[in-house]
């Protein structure tokens, strides 16, 4: 699955909505920067190639939306249905999605996200072992569940920012983070 296309022809909408979208209600950025994780940048982060499976870790997502999602005049569908996405190395994206020829380390499908009454959705996704280092979701919430038709956002769903979503992976751990979709494409 890729996500490039969508997140270039959504730079002009991410930055001018940005700012009042990206802001939970006690002003956080929607990471969950507990139990390992880090919402901080990553210049410089490396990846070995002859990482063994045994210097692994892995990564458990909850799913959120911030209140900004919510009020959206944009949001036309409830807030349930299926998240796609993306786990990129976070020295491979950029302010408009993953840089040319960034490798895909893992693809994230969920069913049955669903949060009309709820901050946090009660279903998860726990990744397999990915190499220690430093990393990026980015991905969108199909709210009208034509996702698997093209795998890219429409009109309605909720989706990433390239600057949110980060962790940290270290071996023989697991990271945990609160994936925040931050913008309703209109």
């Amino acid at each position: 699955m890729s996500l490039r296309s969508f997140a270039l022809t959504s730079a002009l909408s991410w930055f001018s909505l940005v700012a009042p979208a990206c802001a939970g209600d006690d002003g956080s950025s929607g990471a969950d920067t507990s139990a390992g994780t880090s919402a901080g940048t990553s210049a410089g982060s490396t990846t070995d190639a002859s990482t063994t499976a045994a210097a692994t870790g892995t990564v458990l997502f909850r799913f959120s939306v911030p209140a900004g999602v919510r009020e959206s005049p944009n949001l036309v569908s409830p807030l349930v249905g299926t998240v796609y996405g993306s786990i990129f190395l976070t020295e491979d994206v950029t302010v408009t999605g993953p840089i040319d020829g960034a490798m895909e380390w893992a693809s994230v499908e969920v069913s049955g996200v669903d949060l009309q009454s709820v901050d946090v959705a009660s279903v998860t996704w726990a990744s397999e072992g990915l190499p220690p280092g430093n990393y990026t979701f980015l991905g969108f919430f199909d709210l009208n569940g034509n996702g698997p038709e093209s795998y890219e956002p429409d009109a309605g769903d909720a989706v990433t920012l390239p600057s949110v979503n980060k962790f940290t992976i270290t071996a023989d751990q697991q990271a945990a983070l609160t994936v925040s979709f931050d913008l309703v494409l209109g």
